[in-house]
C-alpha cells in the first residue's frame, strides 16, 4: 500500500519519519483482528489512524462506532457501551442495544479509554477476552464480534501503577501500539500544513491571504505547538479571518502565539537570534532552525537543572550526617534540610547555572546567594577531596557493589540526563570514574519484528542495517521505545536488566571529561562558547533526520 496514497484519501500532510512510520504500522494491522492502542498528545490527530486501520480491514463494510470515553458520565456509560434493558434504571423506558451490539462485525473506537471507570473496565475487558457483555438490567450473555482500537493522549501504565486503571486490560489493549509524533517533533511538516489550513480558511471565508515572510516561517517552524494540529489550525483561522494585510510577518504572528509556550521569540532565548534576509539560502535557513532547536533545548535543560539539583541535595543529604558535618547545609547551598532546596530550585529557572571553579580543591563553587559560607565549604572541600560517603579517605575496598549502572532512555532525552549524572560524579566523586566503577546501561531504541522473529536495534545506524539486511519489498514492523517505562517487564529484563545479555558501556575519565565540557559550554556564565558551539552545530543538524 502507497502511503501517499493513504494520506491524500484521509487528508493527511507530513512525510516526516516518524508520522511514516505511524502510518506503516496501522496499514500493516489493518488485515488482522489485533487489538491496537493510540497514544500520543492530544490535537496530534489521534482519530485518524482507527478510520485508516478500519477502511483497510476486512470490516470496512460493517459499522465503524468513535466513542469518547471523556464526554460520556460515569452513571450512564455502561448503558451506551453494553446496552440496557426496559426499568433497568430511572428513565430506561424501552431496551437499548450498545455500541457493542450495534458494532457486530466491525470497529469501535474508545477513544480518552483511560477516563473510563474501574467497573467499566472490567466489563471491558471480559469483551477483549471472550466476546461476551451482559446489558445493564439483563442477565443473559451476548456475543459480539468486534475490533477494539483504543488511544489516550496519557501514560497508561502510571495510571495502572496508581491503581485507577487495570493491568490486565492494558496489556490487552496495549498488543500494537501506534505513537503519533507532536506536531513540534515533525517540525518540516508544520509549514505544509499550515499552508493547507490557510488555503482551506480562505476558500471558506472567501478571502485572499497572500502569504508569510520568512521570519514568520521561521517562528512557525520553531514553536512548540503544545495544542499540536489542533492549535495550528486554530490560528491559521484567526489570521485568514482577522489579518486585513493579506501578508503576515513575524510580528503580526507573534500576536496570535502571545501568552502561549513561544519558542520563536528572541525574548525568550538565551542570546539573541539573527535576523534572516529573503536572500539567504537555504542553508541559511537550516543553520537558523538548528539554532533555535538548540535554543530550545538549552531552555529545556535549565529546567532539568533545577530538579537535578534538588534530587542530587537529598541524595547527597542521606549520605552524610548533618550533626557529623556542619558545613554540609552550605555544601548543598541550602541553610538547612533538602526539604527547603525550593530556592536552589527558583535559581535553576532564572538561567544557566554557574560552572564549576577548578581552581577550588573540592571541585565546589557555591551559588553567590550563599557566599557567606565559602569558606567554611572550600576549607571542608580540602579536607575531604577524597572522602568516601562516610567521610573517610577514600577505600574501593569498601565498596559494596563496586558498580554503579546509569540507567536512562535511548533517546536524545536519555542522552541528556546521562550528561547530567557524569558531570556529578566527575566534579564531585572523581575517584568512583578513575576506578572503573561507572556503567551506562544500554537499552535498545527499536524492536523490529518481521514474522515470528524480531530483533533490537540500539540506534538509527543498527535499525537501518537491520532493515538493509531484509530486502527490499519485506513485511516487518517497527516499535520504537519512548523510555524504559515503555517496554514490557520481559522486554526490559532481556535487553537492560539481565546480566547474561545485557550491554553496558565502562565510564572512563575521558568520557565523563567531555560530559563536564558540554555542561560547562552550555550551561556555564560565559556566553562566547556556547554561542560558538551554537552556530557551529546548528549546521550540521539533519532537520528532516533529527528524531527529538
Amino acid at each position: 500500500m502507497n502511503l501517499q496514497t493513504v494520506k491524500n484519501r484521509f487528508g493527511i500532510i507530513g512525510n516526516s519519519e516518524p508520522l511514516n512510520r505511524a502510518l506503516d504500522v496501522a496499514i500493516q494491522v489493518a488485515p488482522t483482528d489485533i487489538t491496537v492502542l493510540i497514544t500520543g498528545e492530544s490535537g496530534t490527530g489521534k482519530e485518524n489512524m482507527p478510520k485508516i486501520i478500519h477502511h483497510y480491514s476486512s470490516r470496512k463494510h460493517h459499522e465503524y462506532i468513535a466513542v469518547n470515553c471523556g464526554a460520556i458520565p460515569e452513571g450512564t456509560i455502561d448503558s451506551e457501551l453494553f446496552g440496557h434493558e426496559k426499568g433497568a434504571f430511572t428513565g430506561a423506558t424501552d431496551s437499548r442495544k450498545g455500541y457493542f451490539e450495534v458494532a457486530d462485525g466491525g470497529t469501535i473506537f474508545l477513544d480518552e479509554v483511560a477516563e473510563l471507570p474501574l467497573p467499566t473496565q472490567v466489563r471491558l475487558l471480559r469483551v477483549l477476552e471472550t466476546g461476551e457483555f451482559i446489558k445493564v438490567g439483563a442477565s443473559k450473555v451476548k456475543k459480539t464480534d468486534v475490533r477494539i482500537i483504543a488511544a489516550t493522549n496519557k501514560d497508561l501504565w502510571e495510571l495502572v501503577e496508581e491503581g485507577s486503571f487495570r493491568e490486565d486490560l492494558y496489556y490487552r489493549l496495549d498488543t500494537v501500539q501506534i505513537y503519533l509524533p507532536a506536531l513540534r517533533d515533525r517540525s518540516e511538516d508544520i509549514i505544509p500544513i499550515f499552508r493547507n489550513f490557510v488555503e482551506h480558511y480562505s476558500r471558506k471565508y472567501d478571502s485572499v491571504f497572500r502569504g508569510f515572510s520568512d521570519e514568520a516561517k521561521a517562528l512557525l517552524s520553531s514553536y512548540r505547538w503544545p495544542g499540536n494540529i489542533r492549535e495550528l489550525r486554530n490560528v491559521a483561522e484567526q489570521l485568514v479571518v482577522l489579518e486585513k494585510s493579506q501578508f503576515v510577518d513575524v510580528d503580526t504572528l507573534r500576536k496570535y502565539l502571545k501568552g502561549r509556550q513561544s519558542i520563536g521569540s528572541a525574548d525568550n532565548l538565551p542570546m539573541l537570534q539573527g535576523n534572516l534576509d529573503n536572500t539567504d539560502s537555504r542553508n541559511q535557513q537550516s543553520a537558523h532552525q538548528g539554532s533555535e532547536l538548540i535554543y530550545r533545548a538549552l531552555l529545556e535543560m535549565s529546567n532539568d537543572i533545577g530538579d537535578l539539583k534538588k534530587m542530587l541535595a537529598n541524595l547527597v543529604y542521606s549520605l552524610f550526617s548533618n550533626k557529623n558535618n556542619p558545613q554540609l547545609p552550605a555544601l548543598l547551598g541550602v541553610g538547612g534540610h533538602p526539604s527547603t532546596l525550593d530556592n536552589v530550585n527558583e535559581n535553576a529557572h532564572n538561567g544557566p547555572t554557574n560552572p564549576i571553579d577548578y581552581s577550588n580543591p573540592g571541585h565546589i563553587k557555591l551559588d553567590h546567594t550563599h557566599n557567606a559560607h565559602n569558606q567554611d565549604a572550600m576549607s571542608y572541600a580540602a579536607r575531604h577531596q577524597k572522602s568516601d560517603i562516610k567521610g573517610e579517605e577514600f577505600d574501593q575496598k569498601s565498596l559494596r557493589y563496586h558498580r554503579v549502572v546509569i540507567m536512562t532512555d535511548a533517546d536524545v532525552d536519555g542522552a541528556h540526563i546521562r550528561t547530567l549524572i557524569l558531570t556529578f560524579f566527575y566534579r564531585y566523586k572523581r575517584e568512583l570514574v578513575e576506578g572503573g566503577f561507572i556503567y551506562i546501561a544500554c537499552p535498545p531504541l527499536y524492536k523490529v519484528e518481521r514474522g515470528k522473529n524480531h530483533t533490537y536495534c540500539y540506534n538509527e545506524s543498527d535499525l537501518q542495517k537491520t532493515l538493509k539486511g531484509f530486502g527490499e519489498n519485506a513485511k516487518y514492523t517497527i516499535q520504537r521505545f519512548k523510555g524504559l517505562g515503555e517496554m514490557m517487564p520481559k522486554q526490559l529484563w532481556e535487553t537492560t536488566m539481565d546480566p547474561s545479555t545485557r550491554m553496558m558501556k565502562r565510564i572512563e575519565i575521558e568520557d565523563a571529561l567531555e560530559a563536564d565540557r558540554i555542561f560547562t559550554i552550555l550551561m556555564g556564565d560565559k556566553v562566547a562558547p556556547r554561542r560558538e558551539f551554537i552556530e557551529t552545530h546548528s549546521k550540521e543538524l539533519d532537520m528532516a533526520a533529527l528524531d527529538i
